[in-house]
């Protein structure tokens, strides 16, 4: 291989490499900033509301930073509300606290705080 055409690989790699980060990234931004305290997977089997946002039956993805935490369905944020940390005994399970349908307080698995909702 020539060293011209070596050349040209090695910028195709590099160009390929730093490009990959961008094609992979969520396509939602609402995502929160910051970084993720807690995240667990959740199977909804009734309506819940939380932030004004009424979540369907369904398995959902949640993440918690230090002061929000958003529900995904399918890789999308479909609510958010803002959190306090509770600190607690270890948690057994991911359970969700509902009170008449509004979603009050998570639990994270191994995790020794909560989170309850604003």
């Amino acid at each position: 291989m020539t060293r011209n055409k070596m050349c040209q690989a090695f910028a195709l790699i590099l160009l390929l490499a730093l490009a990959l980060p961008a094609i992979a990234a969520p396509k939602n931004t609402n995502v929160p900033a910051g970084k993720v305290l807690a995240r667990a997977t959740f199977n909804l089997y009734d309506n819940r509301t939380i932030g004004g946002t009424t979540l369907q039956p369904g398995e959902y993805s949640v993440l918690a930073t230090d002061s929000q935490i958003s529900f995904l369905h399918n890789g999308k944020v479909v609510a958010q509300a803002s959190i306090q940390w509770k600190d607690m005994e270890r948690a057994q399970d991911n359970t969700i606290l509902a009170d008449a349908g509004a979603i009050k307080e998570v639990y994270f698995r191994g995790k020794k705080r909560s989170a309850v909702i604003q």
